[in-house]
């Protein structure tokens, strides 16, 4: 079977293959570089936490179970556990590294890539003072997951490990408390985009 064609979840029971290792990872690192953007402060955080969602990825491959959902949700919810782990204990990457043999490295062209979309990110200082003083993490974190990473509510309820009916209120109040932000300031044009974004 061409690795190029083959569905996430056989990629992901190939591994250790390094062909479905690359395929897959060439599959979804937009995504997670998307991910580690919007919330790492500088190139070399994002890049490192990036390596990290990856390593964790192919180490749990085994773990991935096609019928409670897509790859997509599951590898945001292994970023989204990598990024507080990082947060709370810093990085377990050597240890990882030494089990798999095997260290994603981000090219000078995605890390340059990486370095733009952050300040692209970070442009808008009063859409970032928007979204923390406004929102509780886990009202920010629900809104970003729907709303920039493009998951379903229903797949960013996977990804933070809550219910369905929960997730949505949470990203309801998230909406709600935006829309009043904007009705009382003149807002970043990103921020408006965002919050216009419809339920799914």
């Amino acid at each position: 079977m061409r690795s190029s064609r083959a569905t996430d979840a056989e990629l992901l029971h190939r591994v250790p293959d390094p062909e479905a290792v690359a395929v897959f990872y060439e599959r979804h690192v937009d995504a997670v570089i998307r991910f580690a953007i919007r919330r790492c402060s500088n190139p070399d955080d994002a890049a490192d936490l990036v390596s990290t969602v990856f390593l964790e990825v192919f180490a749990a491959a085994s773990s991935f179970e096609p019928r409670r959902g897509a790859a997509r949700p599951w590898l945001l919810g292994i970023a989204s556990r990598c990024l507080a782990d990082a947060r709370r204990h810093g990085y377990r990457t050597d240890e990882v590294t030494r089990r798999l043999g095997w260290r994603p490295r981000m090219e000078p062209d995605e890390y340059e890539r990486v370095e733009q979309m952050i300040d692209a990110a970070r442009s808008s200082a009063r859409l970032e003072q928007t979204l923390n003083s406004r929102l509780t993490d886990t009202e920010r974190e629900m809104f970003l997951l729907v709303a920039a990473d493009e998951l379903t509510p229903a797949e960013a309820a996977q990804v933070l490990g809550i219910g369905a009916v929960v997730a949505r209120m949470r990203l309801a109040r998230a909406r709600r408390k935006l829309r009043e932000a904007l009705a009382v300031s003149d807002p970043p044009t990103c921020l408006v985009e965002l919050a216009k974004i419809q339920d799914q």
